[in-house]
């Protein structure tokens, strides 16, 4: 006897090669969620408005918390990349443009 879960078969899977194109396409899809659009805002307001800087631990818990929740990147303790990043002193490299 045979079972048939429906899984798709390898072969059946086809994953565009990337390009400009096809990043334009999902960005474009992307844009037109309203959770993502509303959750970015948030995000923007978040980083760029009420907590601009990484100086207080508070302050760096409450964004990789929020980071956490909505991008669901399942970091288990959110704590030790607070002091992580807090340690790394990264807010001049930022004004700077340095994302690295």
């Amino acid at each position: 006897m045979q079972i048939n879960y429906n899984r798709r078969q390898k072969s059946d899977i086809v994953i565009s090669k990337p390009s400009a194109s096809e990043v334009g396409k999902y960005l474009k899809t992307w844009k037109n969620l309203k959770n993502y659009k509303l959750q970015e805002d948030a995000l923007d307001k978040l980083f760029f408005e009420l907590l601009p800087s990484n100086e207080e631990i508070s302050d760096i818990l409450l964004k990789v918390a929020t980071l956490n929740d909505f991008y669901s990147t399942n970091i288990f303790s959110v704590y030790p990349v607070a002091e992580h990043i807090l340690s790394l002193k990264i807010d001049e490299r930022l004004r700077q443009g340095d994302v690295l």
